[in-house]
């Protein structure tokens, strides 16, 4: 047997983040290791381990998910300075499938059902490009579809799952109802960048949006009408 097929039984007792059932989105998390708890996700942690009395203080101010302690199989290659949680759910899910929005496809053999939605496991950018590949995919519906209403419901998931994507401030602003809000939705969108130390203006970032949708529109374009083969 390969050495990367091979696996390792620990103990879940946390995802260190508020996980919320409309997400779709990534987590430290932590691990029982004797009477300790073993912090993962995070490089260069400046304690790899906590005690149950810290972790109950994560619960009791919101900033960790309790989670009732479940056998979960990592791969021997597992490094926990480097995994993460992914988690997709279940209201997020049940929103996708509503709409006929492409599902996340986490590319995983094993996942858990933790309270309000499922986790799985896999180093820092796996998980993220599996995020982030989403987003790209959805954003072609958000840009192209001819269902309004279709289209802001997939911006809207792609805001709960990277709201600081470029992609997904382009799709919110382009199925804003009206052109008073999406004017300041443009003013709040630059706001952000200026306050994040990228100084723009209104029609800068505008312009930027503009490119991005026009991307999309062209994949969209070629996708359907691929010409002779």
């Amino acid at each position: 047997m390969k050495k990367g097929n091979r696996t390792m039984k620990k103990t879940l007792t946390a995802l260190l983040r508020r996980a919320k059932s409309e997400a779709f989105s990534l987590f430290p998390f932590s691990l029982r290791e004797g009477n300790k708890h073993q912090v993962c996700g995070y490089l260069s942690p400046s304690n790899p381990f906590i005690s149950q009395n810290e972790l109950e203080e994560l619960f009791a101010y919101g900033h960790a998910t309790r989670v009732d302690p479940k056998e979960i199989e990592l791969s021997s290659d597992f490094e926990p300075e480097k995994w993460v949680a992914g988690w997709i759910g279940h209201v997020f899910l049940s929103e996708a499938h509503a709409q006929g929005i492409p599902l996340p496809n986490p590319g995983v053999a094993k996942s858990y059902d933790i309270g309000e939605g499922r986790v799985w496991f896999a180093p820092h950018q796996v998980v993220y490009e599996t995020l982030h590949e989403w987003v790209q995919q959805s954003a072609l519906i958000a840009f192209c579809d001819a269902d309004k209403e279709k289209a802001r419901a997939c911006a809207k998931l792609m805001r709960r799952t990277f709201p600081g994507a470029p992609e997904t401030r382009a799709a919110i602003l382009h199925v804003q109802k009206s052109a008073k809000a999406k004017k300041a939705k443009l003013k709040w969108y630059t706001k952000l960048e200026n306050d994040n130390g990228k100084p723009t203006t209104e029609q800068d970032l505008l312009r930027r949006f503009e490119l991005i949708l026009r991307r999309y529109q062209e994949k969209e374009k070629i996708a359907s009408n691929p010409g002779p083969s």
